[in-house]
């Protein structure tokens, strides 16, 4: 409850606070971030948020380009629960063709998400399982932009869970 109504709490073109949740594994972690998602589904909260939930290990992320890639398809996901065939089918497209350029430069990733999620008129909140795989995936240099996109004002709301803590969010 208190997670929940920190999230829609959360101003319109605010600098987010994100919240990284670490727990021992089967403490309930992905639950929570189902249930949050669930909440977040829930009208008036549907309005004005988009749950983004990803699988529980994204071991193909490498790079921060493909972590952006992977929120697009978590948003044409969302899009599918919610039957928005029109717009799902117009991502899909886009997705694809993304998904065919050898050399993917994040920050235009990043702006194809941003186009979309201004689209739809709602602020996605990324609920990340096991972030701590992307972070030792992804190289420093990565992490400082994600820091800057997470710190800008609008960015998504990042609720992230992690059996083991993150170096990374502690330095």
């Amino acid at each position: 409850e208190y997670l929940f109504k920190k999230i829609i709490d959360e101003p319109a073109n605010s600098i987010p606070q994100h919240y990284l949740i670490i727990g021992q594994r089967g403490m309930g972690k992905t639950s929570l971030l189902v249930r949050i998602a669930a909440e977040l589904r829930k009208n008036p909260y549907n309005k004005t948020f988009i749950p983004l939930t990803f699988p529980e290990e994204q071991y193909n992320i490498d790079r921060l380009s493909k972590f952006w890639l992977n929120c697009l398809d978590a948003l044409a996901d969302a899009l599918d629960k919610e039957n928005n065939k029109k717009e799902l089918a117009a991502l899909d497209a886009e997705i694809s063709a993304i998904s065919k350029e050898a050399n993917l430069d994040a920050n235009v990733v990043y702006t194809k998400f941003k186009i979309w999620t201004n689209a739809i008129k709602r602020r996605p909140v990324l609920l990340v399982d096991n972030l701590n795989l992307i972070f030792e995936k992804i190289n420093k240099e990565e992490q400082h932009q994600l820091r800057a996109i997470l710190i800008s004002n609008d960015s998504p709301i990042l609720i992230g869970a992690s059996a083991t803590s993150i170096d990374e969010t502690i330095n």
